[in-house]
């Protein structure tokens, strides 16, 4: 195919250049080669005679201008030359290299192509960082435009985006197994059981959705920090060891229990705010049966090697209107 397009470029600029080095016959103002006067006026006779006798239908009996040359179409050819000229170049040296055209996309619109899932864009990708030419931190970002953008946004899916990337520099394989659970992280807020709306002594469920919950030496968790009702701060019913109350939520663990109170009813809906943290640590079930992080104490006091990343996950159900089961709003 490129040998193919050089070819059909060389043919094209030979082509302007010739016309314009040599030009073409100018036939705008045709003089009677006997006596030089203007053959136009004779064109329409039959036989064509000029005014002094001789006939103009006969070889070389009709004189024209010369030639007319053009000097920019020759100079549009020697560019089309050189463009194939160096497509040959280009070409030939990614042979040797064993480049493909992909690879000269700038990696912002490969980037792009990543989000919008095309196979050309996936290719540029592997075949960049097989020869080394794509750092850690622009594979990052190439492997999160890839595995991030088709996933819904929330407040805080970029701040898993963030926690993704500032791993990578560390651990590029294990970072890319860590975007998958964390970047598919939810809350899920609910009513226990189905009713016409959140009443006062409803209970509702909070259960984390995480694609997985333990690899190799990482496991993940969610720490809850707090549960408001309607701005109302209310205690939290939640075991990982069996009659062990505790704020962490394990994935397919038994979901975490609070109470709705009794609140001034002043606004349609009744809103649930849950903040807490998405963990990932390699410590284990230590970190879990580690008071300081089964707390309300910021990850910084923890004493553990984790990544943190705050949740602010707000769900709204109607009093008494509707049945009354509702996700939260926003979801990463």
């Amino acid at each position: 195919m490129t040998l193919f397009v050089v070819a059909a470029l060389a043919f094209v600029g030979v082509t302007l250049l010739g016309l314009g080095l040599f030009g073409r016959p100018d036939q705008s103002r045709p003089t009677c080669s006997a006596c030089n006067a203007d053959a136009r006026p004779a064109a329409w006779d039959s036989p064509p005679v000029c005014a002094c006798g001789a006939r103009l239908d006969r070889a070389g009996a009709v004189r024209t201008r010369g030639r007319i040359r053009r000097p920019r179409v020759a100079v549009v050819g020697v560019l089309v030359v050189g463009l194939a000229a160096g497509l040959a170049g280009l070409s030939r040296w990614m042979d040797d290299t064993g480049r493909t055209w992909w690879d000269l996309v700038p990696m912002a619109v490969v980037n792009a192509g990543l989000r919008g899932q095309y196979s050309w864009a996936h290719r540029a990708v592997d075949s960049r960082r097989s020869r080394g030419e794509l750092d850690d931190a622009a594979y990052a970002d190439a492997f999160l435009a890839a595995y991030a953008a088709a996933l819904p946004y929330s407040e805080e899916h970029q701040l898993f985006v963030d926690g993704v990337r500032s791993e990578w520099t560390e651990s590029p394989f294990e970072a890319a197994r860590l975007a998958n659970p964390m970047l598919n992280f939810d809350v899920f807020v609910t009513l226990a059981k189905e009713s016409l709306g959140a009443s006062p002594g409803d209970t509702v469920l909070i259960q984390p959705r995480m694609a997985q919950s333990q690899f190799g030496n990482r496991m993940w968790f969610f720490r809850l920090t707090s549960v408001t009702v309607d701005s109302i701060e209310v205690p939290v019913q939640s075991e990982v060891f069996e009659g062990e109350p505790s704020r962490i939520i394990l994935p397919h663990s038994p979901a975490a229990r609070v109470t709705v109170p009794q609140t001034d009813g002043s606004t349609p809906d009744l809103c649930v705010v849950v903040e807490g943290y998405l963990v990932c640590t390699r410590a284990g079930l230590a970190a879990v049966a580690d008071p300081r992080v089964d707390s309300a104490a910021p990850p910084e006091e923890w004493g553990i090697d984790a990544i943190a990343i705050p949740v602010r996950h707000e769900a709204h159900f109607p009093r008494g209107t509707t049945a009354g089961s509702a996700a939260g709003d926003a979801a990463p």
